[in-house]
């Protein structure tokens, strides 16, 4: 197995294995078979992941992905959000629990 380390002071890196973590475990009770990279390590700024390597993919596979990524976002939870703030790269993302997705957007419903 190939790993893929990143390195960085900030505090990113916990939010990205934090995310990646429950993204896998999302993935696994729901049977939605994309490619996670699995969280090996993280310590001292570097965050090690499994490699998974890019390459172009074919008609197939594009239809594949396309009904994977269409089965992750028809699950559904007791809420919208997420409980922590994280990061969109190294910019930050402030997150909230809501019963109302327009609140993510400041729309009144």
């Amino acid at each position: 197995m190939k790993f893929f380390t990143k390195y960085n002071q900030n505090i990113a890196l916990q939010s990205e294995a934090d995310g990646l973590k429950q993204l896998h475990e999302t993935c696994q009770k729901a049977g939605v078979t994309l490619k996670i990279p699995e969280v090996i390590k993280l310590e001292s700024g570097q965050l090690t992941l499994t490699l998974i390597q890019s390459r172009q993919g074919n008609t197939e596979q594009y239809k594949i992905l396309g009904s994977q990524l269409a089965k992750l976002h028809q699950i559904e939870q007791a809420h919208c959000g997420y409980e922590k703030d994280n990061f969109i790269g190294l910019n930050p993302q402030k997150n909230c629990i809501s019963n109302n997705w327009g609140e993510f957007f400041h729309i009144s419903t």
